[in-house]
């Protein structure tokens, strides 16, 4: 595994910019595998340097008539981004699992709202936890861990980035 961030983060970029761009690239890196397709993603950083948010535009509407497969992958990207922040704190900023997690809970929240809204419009309220999900993020983005690491340094540095250069 290559260390993109590893040197981003040596040249000086700043470790809550480059978790938000983890974030947002976990969300790419699920809509991609749930064969979505990005629009567009981007952080935006106030005019005092912190980060004001994040926003992963895909070219689906969720259906309730998708195949139960893509219904779950939806709930997985979901929550990749959660999964994504979590992984950069862990690998980056030296701390814990349960440290990571809380922290990166923190601007998530939007996240879970809509997992529990496609979960409860797609009837899997009884078949997709929080857990599993962001058990199979993880898996995902541990397996696509060098183009995440790659794009979230892409995504810190330009802010924006169109879903042809995704």
């Amino acid at each position: 595994m290559s260390d993109h961030v590893g040197k981003a983060l040596d040249k000086g970029r700043k470790p809550e910019h480059l978790a938000a761009a983890a974030h947002e690239i976990g969300h790419v890196v699920g809509a991609l595998a749930n064969g979505g397709r990005p629009k567009s993603v981007r952080i935006d950083i106030g005019l005092f340097g912190g980060v004001n948010g994040g926003l992963c535009v895909t070219d689906e509407m969720p259906s309730a008539a998708w195949p139960r497969r893509r219904q779950l992958g939806r709930l997985v990207s979901d929550l990749a981004g959660h999964a994504a922040e979590t992984r950069f704190y862990q690998l980056h900023a030296g701390m814990g699992f349960r440290e990571a997690f809380k922290l990166a809970r923190q601007s998530a929240g939007g996240d879970y709202e809509n997992f529990r809204d496609w979960r409860e419009e797609f009837g899997l309220r009884w078949k997709a936890s929080e857990d599993w999900a962001f058990e199979q993020a993880t898996n995902l983005l541990n397996r696509q861990g060098d183009y995440l690491d790659r794009y979230t340094v892409r995504l810190e540095r330009a802010r924006y980035l169109s879903g042809s250069s995704l």
